[in-house]
């Protein structure tokens, strides 16, 4: 199987060659290596690469970093925004082993059921999508001003009954997550809503599933 590494917007190639699983195209945190990018860019991402890829294949954005000196910008991407068959975490294994993302990591998915563009959400300005795979539904929010803010996001279109929330907020750093896990849903006709303060750049990802199918997290 092969994901191409830099390579232009695939045009239908996949269905010839369908070993071809991925292929990245996208200007993304990798340029900040020389460059820089405007938060915009990355609300744009979810929108604008999935639009002009598909009739062609999945896009692949790298997800986000554990270690200082590999992130750039936006905390909580978590490899939520883009669908991609082939994930491909930055960081080596050992920062990842070691972090409190370890459970997250072994278990998102890489192919969905369902995806979904949240209320709240603009092009350049906030991204709120969320992705169903099987009974568990994964939602990923980013604030893409160049000022703080709180973001309420509305979960009452999703499933809730029976589940658990787990939540990863932005931590004191970069690369910092706070996790709230085991979280019970609004009930009793409360408005299925959570409110999250983010930083310009940051993010939030809320794991909804029944309580066995996202436990063991560390």
């Amino acid at each position: 199987m092969i994901n191409f590494h830099g390579a232009n917007k695939p045009t239908g190639e996949a269905r010839t060659w369908p070993h071809e699983i991925t292929r990245e195209g996208i200007r993304e945190q990798e340029y900040v290596l020389w460059g820089s990018l405007p938060l915009t860019h990355y609300g744009a991402l979810p929108f604008t690469a999935h639009g002009r890829r598909s009739r062609g294949f999945p896009a692949r954005l790298r997800p986000a970093a554990v270690l200082e000196e590999h992130y750039h910008h936006l905390s909580d991407g978590l490899g939520d925004r883009l669908s991609s068959p082939f994930l491909c975490w930055p960081d080596n294994p050992e920062a990842y082993l070691n972090s409190p993302l370890l459970h997250f990591v072994r278990t998102v998915p890489v192919t969905w059921d369902e995806t979904r563009v949240l209320p709240g959400s603009a092009i350049g300005d906030t991204v709120i999508m969320a992705r169903r795979k099987e009974a568990a539904w994964y939602v990923a929010a980013l604030n893409c001003r160049s000022e703080p803010r709180t973001l309420d996001v509305d979960l009452s279109s999703l499933d809730l009954a029976g589940k658990e929330w787990t939540v990863y907020r932005d931590g004191p750093s970069d690369t910092a997550c706070h996790i709230e896990a085991g979280v019970k849903p609004p009930s009793g006709g409360q408005p299925s809503t959570l409110s999250t303060a983010l930083r310009p750049g940051g993010g939030v990802v809320v794991v909804i599933a029944p309580p066995k199918q996202h436990s063991g997290w560390k």
